[in-house]
């Protein structure tokens, strides 16, 4: 990708403000849910979550991307507008915007456990994620035939900010005792740096460290993996990631050996605000044990699959 249009948490009050307005009052007029519109906009083959409705018309974010805007367009059409009235109180595409301060989520809206959230936060207080945009992150779950973990492969895209960032953090918990934690190998532009292990909440954290210190606007594609040297860990019947901040694509894919295909599974996903509701899409495993979702202008929150083999 050669061109990644800038993220823009906020924007001028006024025309994010006149936008909001105008699309609550047509959503109102309408009679549909956020989940209504978003099914009926699935159905065009736009795929946007009722979060990122509500956070438009609540005028938190607003649409500035080429495939948003192509949203707000098919908006106009479901919500009965006169064609453009929505999207001319957006500004040209290509405009500049002062950029907003990037707050990422409350940590303890991400983790049940208070004394996990603690641990995280603690290694938050740097800022190393401040400064970075997550444009894309794509996670690979394999289950092998004892439906224990035999890989967790991440690749992830990343513009900068500022300049500055050189690193990626992982934070991984295995919340069994008994159960092994995996180690890290980086693959693609980036290497190992330190590796530390917390007993209670049972955490890795691995420092991943570019190959140079990013400069602002500046992008990169980096690819990691979790492994085990034994049989891996039991399969918690979920893979789920967490985000602080907004993603513009997160792609997973879970690959079940066919001896330990679910008769069940599900995609969901949990928005860190407080007034945050689960939302759970039915997915169909196919016989070779694939399963695979993706979502495009994720909140933050947390989102996964998941499946029963009962």
């Amino acid at each position: 990708m050669s061109y990644v249009p800038d993220f823009h948490p906020t924007g001028p009050a006024g025309a994010a403000g006149r936008f909001s307005d105008a699309l609550r009052a047509a959503i109102q007029a309408s009679g549909l849910s956020l989940n209504r519109i978003q099914y009926r906009l699935r159905e065009r083959g736009l795929a946007v979550s009722s979060a990122t409705l509500s956070y438009w018309q609540s005028g938190r974010r607003r649409p500035t991307r080429h495939e948003s805007l192509l949203v707000v367009r098919t908006l106009e059409e479901l919500l009965r507008q006169p064609v453009g009235s929505l999207e001319a109180l957006l500004d040209p595409p290509g405009a500049r915007r002062r950029l907003g301060p990037r707050v990422g989520a409350r940590v303890e809206a991400l983790w049940d456990d208070a004394t996990a959230a603690a641990a995280v936060q603690a290694h938050l207080r740097s800022g190393w994620d401040t400064g970075l945009t997550r444009i894309s992150a794509h996670d690979r779950y394999e289950v092998g035939p004892d439906r224990r973990v035999r890989r967790i492969w991440h690749r992830q895209v990343l513009r900068a900010e500022r300049t500055g960032p050189d690193r990626w953090v992982l934070i991984c918990r295995e919340e069994a005792p008994e159960e092994p934690l995996p180690g890290v190998r980086a693959l693609w532009h980036c290497r190992l740096g330190s590796v530390m292990v917390e007993r209670a909440p049972r955490l890795l954290v691995a420092e991943l460290l570019f190959d140079r210190v990013l400069a602002r606007g500046e992008t990169l594609v980096m690819e990691y993996e979790l492994g085990y040297a034994g049989p891996g860990a039991l399969a918690r019947e979920r893979y789920e990631r967490k985000f602080r901040f907004p993603v513009r694509e997160h792609v997973i894919e879970v690959s079940f050996d066919p001896a330990a295909i679910p008769v069940r599974c599900q995609q969901y996903s949990l928005p860190a605000s407080t007034d945050g509701r689960e939302q759970v899409r039915t997915l169909h495993v196919d016989a070779s044990g694939y399963v695979h979702t993706v979502s495009i202008d994720v909140e933050p929150g947390r989102r996964g699959i998941r499946w029963d083999w009962h």
